[in-house]
């Protein structure tokens, strides 16, 4: 039973593996990993050893130092022997610490140190890795560029830095950029061991794998791809899998990218054929990693981090192999129906090849069955040879090598540039001559032999390669390049070779050649020099390397290629055209509607709302909006259609805005006209969901045509003879000016269609009369934003050609109103104020778009930071715009200067952006304000960490204060509103710009200056005052009270015949005079208002005609009551009127008449009088209180208790003047609520732990969270009970203390003395004592 059972257990194993074994090959979706990392040994990496000594001293080396003592053996971390650190001997960007690990290794942070104690460390780096110490790689970032790393901000502390990917490599370099006084460095690594699978091809060797036979082949719908690679080749083929029903699955180099052709299965109609492309200049012998993945249809491609995602071309999903896979090439390159534009086979080495669950290499090496290895194939190490670049970094680099004379010249190198006009090599022969190539200005070949004697051998030499559509070498590929000179009588000859192409002249030649030959550069004469690389240079038959025999000039790099390839991933958007040279790449934005250095920000307004505010004076204007500014929907022309204060209406048309005949089309909805609108779908999505309301006008005429009738077909699609499709592709039955779905026209709302006899009949239309009139037409708007606009037009019942039956539609264009974009407003009424948006994404490419109103000075309207980094926005002195920014290299500044202030409470619209070329700042339609990127220095890259803050800086300092509108962050819209509205924000801030004045705070016609967190009151031009000019301006009389207001005569002659004087008094005495105006001529005008003896108010008027004098007549009113009144007198007509009013009582009206030429005018006024003048006795004087004093726009009582006083302000008794209020209470708005800034909370609710965040929380269990809430507990009760006890141990030394203070002092001339005299009759306080038991 035992024996059985044994049996039966390997039975079952048997068969377990045989099902892995199938499922292993056949690749089913269940068991296709979905990652698979080659780093995988390396989830717990651990310090590589220099800090412990595992390094040793010989591994460690620099490219200078400052003396022995700062070697590079003492850049350990946490060090302290010798000087204590690495010191450079050069404080320059070129030196560098290296390390060799001893073998490969996968690196993933990195922690550093400074010279402690001596104010010396690194503040940002550069990491270099390489294989081989040969060839080296830059660390870069995940937009291809190298990436800085920030190191220290003290000189001991230690700074670790997590890489964004780990490296593999056995040398790393730390290459420092920015540092504190002195280049000082301590140095750890982190990583694991890495151990490859690795494999070496030589373009005639190769690996397959059988496919064919039962259970053998591959069916999946998602598939991995995952390799790294190393070659010198351009182009090569690397894996190839097909299968017999035409799939393939195709990786191939060519011209140093890499091509994935893919082919899911294709169809008779359909091509299932898909082509990808990624990567470039990968043949520059460095190690390179490729991840392929597929799910269905969908397919990412990934090369050294950059993805590029594509969907497949086939509409099948699975992949069918049922051949081969071969690794390395094959054996036939004619392979009909597959794509493959290579046409050899891979030369160099890939490690740690997976398809799906096989890791190709090791299941060959191991000799797995169905594998098999043709040509002789070297596993383990890479046996690929090193070339090593040199890399021409500037115009003044260049190579002075020596050789001795020879009769012969001949030099040869491979050369890669984006440089036009460089010179690549320059040599003088003897006794005379000079031999000179160069990429002439074309990007050309040139080359120039003259030897000396007469005869010059020229010629130019174009890119003949079939592969590419250039004519140029200037393409980033390598070139090789080779140029023999032979003198000879006879046999001279000039063979230069580019490409392997020849090209060979004859000539009679004499030269022998001189010790010096130029590489790259060093004309003295007019040539410019080279920026690329160069390698393989070999100079009359032996190979140049940088030593001691070559001289060195402009900083020639050994060992790495720095040619980018700036355009891939192309920078450029919106489909702007990407060129280069060595250092910067350029975009070409043609008439795509963008503009700027990389055809990011958009040329044209966001809708017709924004060109209402630029062109407030024409009725419309026809053109071009890009409705997300810089987000990926295109521009568009429309007709803007402004309505003065009303919103505006965006007209976008159509190619059908013409009245159409319809004829000839009998069956219902045979008809069909498509309509193509100026704008894309996504467009036309975006217009309407922004817009108030949209409308579009359509009408049928018709003769004896049916339009919305039934037309008896079952086909649901088929509704009735005529119909419309709307923007959703649904069918619409109903017309303009009526209901939806209703199936009928206006006039069938109303029941007032026609018939086909006389009157009115039930009609869905007019049309469906089939009246045989020419009149008949059905129209409306349609008005269903959902639903709009009109996309297809359907009509039928339109008989045959020539027969009395036909129609004709007209469609005009959509027309919206309004636009939300700019009802996205919110009013930050407290300088402290924020709203918290997410962090900003314009790592490399961004923009910030907004409008602004406010009346404030000052202010941050926004700020986003990072650990060192920032970007901010700011007001400034009311007319400069601040666009500020630190990218690790210095706070950059643009600053736009307007001539016109910005703080006038109108909007204006502001626009930042900053990309890999430039940063612009642009204000409204004011020229923009830029700034080019640094040309000596990488690219750096935004690093933000903060919300992005709007309304203040982060730390709520130096807010602003106004209305901010339409803000877009790459085009999105930033909903600020609805987080208000929402209730997500609630401090200082409203939906809505909703100014203080809005409501017209200010009293009696004061004026509201607004600042938005507050107003406040002018009541200059009023006579009132106070915080909302709600407080009367009076004064209290006595009969020998004066005050005398005399106009300002600088002023020039204020003669009037039209007045407006108010004067408000209390009093009870039944005389006195309350304002008297007179002129300053003899006899002098005046007008004088008074009380009478009947208690009511008597006006005297002399101008000049004569004297008279107007009196009120108010029935059983006394008005010296003691009561507050309101005296108002004008005059009228030119002065033919007076009308003298007290309060609302009925008027006192009189009117002379006077000949036309009658003066009627107070001729120049010099001085208003109130109480008396100086011609009443001073006892006779007003006596009572006198407010609201106005004569025209002249305030004179409240100009008399201005301070200080004006010069033109008499008063008399001198100090004995006083305001009052005469009685009146002051009136004023109550208080605002108080509002203070949220305090931030504890989310008690919230499902991640607050302690140790989401990740860490995932394992906690409910048994060791107790135990911590326990333990935390704990600590919060230890800690309350220290602070306790310090708290009464101070508490009590306060109250009670020891002194040593004299006790006498108070009989001595100071304390000093009482001490001296030793008098100390008075006991010492002694402290306390509390024992515990």
């Amino acid at each position: 039973m035992e024996a059985l059972h044994r049996r039966k257990i390997v039975l079952f194993i048997t068969i377990c593996v045989i099902s892995g074994l199938v499922n292993h090959v056949r690749g089913q979706d269940a068991g296709i990993p979905s990652k698979i990392e080659m780093t995988d040994a390396c989830q717990y990496p651990v310090a590589v050893g220099i800090e412990k000594g595992y390094i040793p001293d010989e591994n460690l080396w620099a490219t200078s130092v400052t003396n022995q003592a700062r070697g590079p053996k003492y850049a350990r971390l946490r060090g302290w022997k010798g000087g204590g650190a690495w010191t450079a001997g050069t404080a320059d960007s070129m030196q560098s610490l290296g390390i060799d690990l001893g073998y490969r290794q996968v690196i993933s942070s990195v922690s550093t140190q400074g010279r402690r104690g001596s104010n010396e460390f690194v503040l940002e780096y550069y990491v270099w890795f390489s294989s081989d110490n040969q060839t080296w790689n830059v660390y870069t970032n995940e937009y291809g560029t190298p990436m800085i790393f920030f190191g220290n901000i003290n000189d001991n502390s230690v700074v670790n830095v997590e890489l964004y990917y780990p490296v593999i490599a056995r040398y790393i370099k730390i290459n420092p950029q920015r540092w504190n006084r002195f280049i000082s460095l301590r140095v750890e690594l982190y990583g694991c061991r890495f151990d490859a699978e690795s494999a070496s091809f030589d373009g005639s060797n190769r690996i397959t794998y059988d496919l064919s036979g039962s259970m053998q082949f591959v069916q999946s719908r998602r598939d991995l791809l995952k390799l790294r690679f190393r070659t010198n080749a351009a182009d090569g083929l690397m894996l190839f899998a097909d299968g017999n029903q035409g799939d393939y699955f195709i990786l191939e180099l060519v011209r140093g990218r890499l091509h994935l052709n893919l082919d899911l299965g294709s169809t008779a109609e359909l091509s299932g054929d898909t082509t990808m492309r990624a990567g470039s200049l990968l043949d520059d012998n460095q190690w390179h990693e490729v991840e392929i993945t597929r799910d269905e249809r969908r397919i990412v491609f990934n090369v050294d981090r950059m993805n590029i995602t594509n969907v497949s071309s086939s509409d099948f999903l699975q992949l069918d192999l049922d051949r081969k896979i071969h690794l390395g090439g094959i054996d036939n390159f004619l392979q009909p129906g597959k794509r493959l534009v290579s046409r050899q086979n891979f030369s160099g080495c890939m490690e740690n090849v997976w398809f799906n669950y096989m890791n190709i290499i090791k299941d060959a090496r191991v000799e797995q069955p169905r594998f098999k290895i043709y040509g002789e194939m070297y596993f383990g190490a890479c046996q690929a040879g090193s070339i090593v670049p040199l890399t021409f970094p500037t115009l003044d680099s260049f190579l002075t090598v020596s050789r001795p004379v020879g009769q012969q010249f001949q030099v040869s190198f491979d050369f890669r540039t984006y440089n036009r006009d460089g010179l690549l090599l320059l040599h003088n022969p003897t006794p005379a001559g000079r031999i000179i190539v160069k990429i002439n200005a074309d990007g050309y070949i040139e080359y120039s032999v003259d030897t000396g004697g007469g005869t010059t051998v020229r010629n130019i030499l174009t890119n003949r390669d079939v592969m590419t559509d250039a004519d140029y070498f200037t393409d980033g590929l390598w070139h090789s390049f080779k140029i023999e000179i032979v003198p000879g009588v006879t046999s001279g000859r000039v063979s230069v070779t580019v490409d392997g192409r020849p090209d060979v002249s004859n000539r009679q030649l004499d030269f022998k050649t001189s010790p010096t030959f130029l590489i790259g550069g060093g004309d003295t004469q007019s040539e410019s020099g080279f920026q690329g690389c160069i390698r393989r240079l070999f100079v009359q038959g032996e190979p140049v390397y940088l030593n001691s025999d070559v001289i060195n000039t402009g900083g020639v790099i050994n060992g790495t290629c720095a040619v980018q390839d700036r355009c891939d991933p192309n920078p450029c958007e919106h489909g702007g055209i990407c060129s280069q040279d060595y250092s910067a790449f350029y975009c070409d934005c043609g008439d795509s509607g963008y503009d700027g250095g990389v055809c990011h920000t958009s040329k044209y307004l966001v809708s017709c709302e924004e060109a209402k505010l630029l062109f407030p004076l024409l009725p419309e204007k026809s053109m071009m909006i890009d409705i997300d500014d810089s987000g990926p929907l295109y521009p568009f022309p429309v007709n803007c259609v402004f309505q003065g204060f009303q919103n505006s209406i965006m007209e976008l048309s159509h190619d059908t805005t013409d009245e159409i005949l319809v004829d000839g089309y009998p069956e219902a909805g045979s008809y069909m006209r498509p309509i193509v609108y100026d704008a894309m779908k996504e467009e036309i999505d975006t217009i309407i969901s922004r817009a108030f309301r949209c409308e579009q006008y359509i009408k049928y005429t018709c003769f004896q045509s049916k339009l919305l009738t039934d037309a008896g077909s079952a086909d649901p699609n088929i509704p009735s003879w005529g119909w419309w499709v709307g923007r959703e592709r649904m069918v619409e039955r109903y017309w303009g000016g009526s209901a939806p779905d209703s199936g009928k026209c206006a006039c069938g709302l109303k029941s007032e269609c026609r018939s086909g006899t006389a009157g009115v009949g039930l009609n869905p239309c007019n049309c469906d009369s089939s009246i045989p009139q020419e009149n008949i037409f059905d129209d409306g708007y349609l008005t269903e934003k959902d639903r709009l606009p009109v996309m297809e037009l359907h009509f039928g019942d339109t008989g045959n050609i020539g027969d009395e039956k036909w129609g004709k539609h007209l469609l005009g264009p959509l027309r919206c109103e309004g636009d939300f974009l700019f009802e996205n407003i919110i009013t930050f009424r407290k300088e402290d104020a924020t709203i918290n948006l997410p962090t900003y994404s314009g790592a490399v490419t961004g923009d910030i778009r907004f409008q602004m109103r406010t009346t404030a000075l000052n202010g941050i309207v926004l700020q986003n930071t990072g650990t060192f980094d920032f970007i901010e926005v700011r007001l400034v002195f009311g007319n400069i715009i601040q666009f500020r920014f630190n990218v690790g290299n210095g706070i950059q500044t643009l600053e736009k200067m307007t001539a016109y202030p910005l703080n006038d409470d109108n909007w204006h619209t502001i626009h930042v952006e900053r990309n890999r070329k430039q940063a612009r700042l642009r204000v409204d339609l004011q020229s923009p304000v830029e700034l080019d990127e640094p040309s000596d220095q990488e690219f750096r890259a935004l690093s933000l960490t903060s919300p992005l803050v709007v309304g203040a800086a982060v730390d709520y300092s130096e807010g602003f204060v106004g209305c901010i509108r339409a803000m877009q962050v790459n085009g999105v819209l930033m909903d600020l509103r609805g987080m208000v509205e929402r209730g997500e924000v609630t401090y200082g801030v409203s939906a809505g710009c909703h100014p203080k004045c809005e409501s017209n705070p200010c009293y009696n016609n004061g004026i509201c200056l607004e600042w938005y967190s507050r107003y406040t009151c002018d009541c200059a031009y009023t006579p009132f005052r106070g915080w909302d000019c709600g407080r009367e301006m009076g004064v209290t009389m006595q009969p020998e009270y004066m005050i005398r207001y005399e106009f300002d005569p600088a002023f020039g002659d204020i003669s009037t015949d039209e007045e407006n004087i108010l004067i408000g008094f209390s009093t009870q005495e039944k005389h006195g005079q309350l304002m008297f105006i007179r002129s300053d001529k003899n006899p002098p005008e005046y007008i004088s208002i008074e009380v009478n003896n009947n208690g009511g108010i008597k006006v005297i008027i002399d101008v000049g005609w004569y004297r008279d004098e107007v009196n009120t007549d108010i029935p059983n009113v006394d008005l010296t009551n003691g009561q507050q009144h309101v005296v108002s007198v004008r005059r009228i007509n030119s002065g033919r009127t007076m009308i003298v009013a007290v309060d609302d009582y009925p008027p006192a009206i009189k009117t002379w008449n006077l000949v036309s030429n009658s003066d009627t005018r107070l001729d120049n006024p010099r001085y208003i009088y109130f109480g008396r003048n100086e011609t009443t006795r001073p006892g006779d004087g007003y006596r009572g209180c006198l407010f609201r004093a106005q004569w025209d726009n002249q305030f004179p009582i409240s100009r008399v208790f201005q301070d200080p006083r004006g010069s033109n302000i008499y008063v008399e008794p001198a100090g004995k003047i006083r305001e009052d209020m005469c009685g009146f209470e002051e009136y004023t708005h109550a208080p605002e609520p108080m509002e203070f800034r949220p305090t931030p909370s504890l989310q008690l609710n919230s499902t991640s732990n607050p302690l140790f965040g989401p990740g860490r929380a995932e394992g906690l269990s409910t048994g060791g969270g107790i135990a911590i809430g326990i333990c935390v507990g704990f600590g919060g009760l230890l800690i309350l009970g220290v602070v306790l006890l310090i708290f009464h141990y101070y508490y009590k030394q306060k109250r009670e203390y020891k002194t040593y203070e004299a006790k006498d002092a108070r009989y001595f001339d100071s304390p000093d003395y009482a001490i001296a005299a030793n008098s100390s009759r008075q006991p010492e306080v002694q402290k306390k004592r509390e024992f515990y038991m």
